[in-house]
């Protein structure tokens, strides 16, 4: 005698052993959603925004257990277990905490030598949290530009400071820049000379939010916190930071200004730690001014360079040279944060 069974197909395939895990985000003293904050799972190569109400969703996830980072400008980041039960369906509410950071006054000094450079060397708690800060608005730019690239165009103003005292428009056009650069920061390499090796123009390579949170850019700087500092009529956290001494061609000095409610960098003004051989030239400048593209997701909105030199130099008929980028459009290529499928 034989026996067989019958087992239905839709019965086998209900029996999946993948999850699925819905969730949001919120501050965990309002319990406002926090939107665009970052979650990422690196065990299972998970980086994503949550949306514009805080939500996420995270499918096909295997059984196990796993640590699930999460982050959002202005609050502490937060690291914790996530559990998938095999072919469960379970939903989480992640609270983060406000970031507090007593502000100083603000602090006026010259350039002091950097001989202890890198993140290990600050041991005020305060300035350490305010980097962390720093950090976590490059790394969002680099989720942004990596994850959901997108394409910005500027209108380029070119203009000239003469020793009579006027002012000459050299060039107006329109560039249109991709959200990947392909220059990255190198020690003491800041500057690029385009054209023949002595003669060829040279450009000021500006490091940014990429280069904020890199550890090569970190580990080559000195840092101080510049206080509470008014700028165009607004109150922001200045950082104040210098090249190492042992860096012996041009870098970058400067300062970056934070949102002191939301933590998000609003400007940076950086100018050369030495001169180049460059005849005439007294300095080098460039100011950055950034924006929001979405909720707590800063770009660049503005940046102005200035090239001063010395009014007594008889073979140059200028005394600055400016250069002026203005965002006139944004889009993004693909899908935009919150959006994955």
């Amino acid at each position: 005698m034989s026996t067989s069974f019958a087992v239905p197909v839709a019965a086998v395939s209900a029996q999946s052993t993948t999850s699925t895990i819905v969730g949001i985000v919120v501050a965990q003293e309002s319990g406002e959603r926090l939107a665009h904050s970052v979650i990422a799972v690196p065990s299972l190569e998970i980086h994503r925004f949550v949306n514009d109400s805080g939500a996420f969703v995270l499918r096909d996830l295997p059984p196990g257990s796993f640590p699930l980072h999460i982050r959002r400008l202005g609050y502490a980041p937060k690291e914790l277990m996530l559990t998938v039960r095999a072919g469960a369906y379970d939903s989480l509410r992640i609270e983060l905490t406000r970031v507090a950071v007593q502000l100083a006054a603000v602090q006026v000094h010259a350039d002091p030598p950097c001989t202890t450079p890198g993140l290990r060397a600050v041991t005020d708690s305060g300035l350490a949290t305010l980097l962390t800060q720093l950090r976590m608005n490059g790394q969002q730019y680099r989720l942004l530009a990596e994850r959901y690239p997108f394409v910005y165009s500027q209108e380029r103003i070119v203009s000239s400071e003469l020793k009579g005292g006027e002012t000459r428009i050299d060039d107006v056009d329109t560039v249109v820049v991709a959200s990947q650069s392909p220059w990255r920061y190198r020690p003491g390499h800041i500057l690029t000379r385009l054209g023949r090796r002595q003669r060829g123009e040279l450009y000021f390579n500006i490091p940014t939010l990429l280069d904020f949170a890199d550890t090569l850019f970190l580990d080559n700087h000195c840092f101080a916190d510049g206080g509470l500092d008014h700028v165009d009529g607004s109150a922001l956290i200045r950082i104040d930071l210098y090249a190492w001494e042992r860096i012996k061609t041009p870098d970058v000095n400067g300062s970056i200004f934070l949102d002191p409610e939301t933590f998000q960098i609003r400007r940076s003004v950086l100018r050369l730690s030495r001169n180049p051989r460059v005849s005439g030239m007294i300095d080098m400048e460039v100011t950055t001014v950034f924006q929001e593209a979405l909720k707590s997701i800063p770009i660049v909105s503005q940046v102005l360079g200035v090239q001063r030199f010395d009014a007594r130099d008889k073979k140059r008929q200028l005394i600055a040279g400016y250069e002026h980028h203005r965002l006139v459009g944004f889009r993004f290529v693909g899908n935009r944060p919150g959006d994955d499928k």
